[in-house]
Order: structure tokens, then C-alpha cells, then sequence
């Protein structure tokens, strides 16, 4: 019964969702591709959607350090979030194509920034090394 309701006030604000008839499938089909003719996306449009696709498959954590845009954004009281980006894990010139599933994670800005032109084994060996380093610096100073 909710649905029912739902869908009609749906309806009554946005016009008839679904068609009434083949004709009209018909036409709004046609309509959509002459949309989709003229509408050509550009390659930011391209990026932004691949970034996204990688975003998702990742779940908003950064691959490298393991923090997540969602429990950073509750753990700084919702005033910020972290800044992702998508990195390719072999340089671009070894890479066969830019956008490469296996190619691309999502990490945070900081790690990509620290990780600069490294490869993914170098660099996740120096992050371990850093880890351990500001371990040890913090239980010698007891805080």
C-alpha cells in the first residue's frame, strides 16, 4: 500500500513514469538517443567516471594506508573527508593502457603525494618502514 502511494504522488508531481503504451516507449527511446547523439561526453567527463568506477570497486579507502572517506568524515565531527585520487600502481609508461583495472586503486592524496613516481612494492616497504619508526618514537616517549 505504500508503494502504491508513493508512486502516485510520484507521478502526480513528475508525470507518468512508465509508458502507457508501445508507441510511447517507442518515442522515448528515440528521444534518449538524439539526447545521447548530442550529448558527447568530453575526457574530464571520462576521468571523473572512471575515477568513480575505481572509487567504488575500492569501497572509499585508500589502498595504501587503509583509511576510509566515510569514517574520516565521522571521525573529524562531518567537517572533512579525505581527498581521493586514483593511482596507477606501474608507471604509466610501463602500463599497457591508462585505465587498467589492475592498474588503478583508489589511494588518499597524501599517500599518492608521498608515493610520487615509486612502484607499489618500494613504496609500501618505505610506508612500513615509516610506521614502525613513529612506533618505536612513540613508545620511547611514553605517549
Amino acid at each position: 500500500m505504500r508503494v502504491s502511494k508513493a508512486l502516485a504522488a510520484l507521478e502526480k508531481r513528475c508525470g507518468p513514469a512508465w509508458p502507457t503504451s508501445p508507441q510511447e516507449l517507442i518515442d522515448r527511446q528515440q528521444r534518449f538517443a538524439r539526447l545521447c547523439a548530442k550529448a558527447r561526453p568530453n575526457a574530464q567527463h571520462l576521468r571523473n567516471f572512471w575515477d568513480a568506477i575505481i572509487f567504488d570497486r575500492d569501497g572509499y579507502t585508500c589502498r595504501y594506508c587503509g583509511r576510509d572517506a566515510f569514517d574520516f568524515y565521522r571521525e573529524s565531527n562531518q567537517s572533512r573527508t579525505l581527498w581521493l585520487v586514483v593511482d596507477h600502481t606501474d608507471r604509466k609508461r610501463k602500463a599497457p593502457g591508462k585505465y587498467e583495472f589492475k592498474n588503478s586503486v583508489t589511494t588518499c592524496w597524501t599517500c599518492n603525494t608521498v608515493k610520487g613516481p615509486l612502484p607499489e612494492g618500494p613504496f609500501l616497504k618505505e610506508l612500513h618502514s615509516l610506521v614502525a619508526s613513529r612506533l618505536r618514537l612513540t613508545s620511547r616517549n611514553g605517549s
